[in-house]
């Protein structure tokens, strides 16, 4: 399988994925929300891998437990899968330092599947912040390539010189006294 084919084949699993876990009931949610490997959550889980082919396991399962903490709690459940908001742009605006992003971006991949659902408890605290490009968050434990990480670092980046490029024009507008 190509690599053009491999990211397709990713990506589609992870919109099917969001899909089916912002589906599931609050019970599994939360079973989920604690780690798919142990307790109540294992069965849901292991459900999920046998129906959409989820391998290797112990990254799916963090991944599963990122996204189930990004479903909101209670009310309407939204899909966090939002392929047009880069997950780079929301840790900016969610305002993630960049000492935590650096942290993240450079850590092995194993670390990362601790890194990641504590950063997502934090955009799970504002509703505005829960909905992004889930295939960034999932490139970022599934590979080891660099380029998955240095995008969610350029738009990081891009979102925090454009909220500067904003600051400076209302700082430059006259004000009216």
């Amino acid at each position: 399988m190509t690599n053009l084919k491999k990211k397709k084949s990713a990506t589609k699993i992870i919109r099917n994925l969001s899909r089916c876990v912002s589906k599931s009931g609050s019970g599994t949610l939360a079973a989920l929300r604690r780690g798919p490997l142990e307790g109540q959550g294992v069965a849901a889980f292991w459900k999920l891998v046998a129906t959409l082919d989820l391998n290797p396991v112990d990254d799916w399962a963090a991944i599963v437990q990122c996204i189930a903490i990004l479903v909101p709690k209670g009310g309407k459940k939204v899909d966090p899968h939002q392929s047009e908001i880069g997950m780079g742009t929301v840790l900016h605006s969610a305002c993630i330092s960049e000492l935590r992003l650096t942290a993240l971006l450079s850590a092995p991949r194993k670390e990362r599947r601790i890194l990641l659902p504590r950063i997502c408890r934090r955009l799970a605290s504002k509703a505005e912040h829960a909905q992004f490009n889930l295939s960034d968050l999932a490139y970022l434990i599934l590979s080891n390539k660099q380029k998955f990480a240095w995008k969610v670092a350029k738009d990081y980046y891009q979102a925090q010189a454009a909220d500067q490029k904003r600051k400076e024009q209302i700082e430059a507008e006259p004000s009216v006294d």
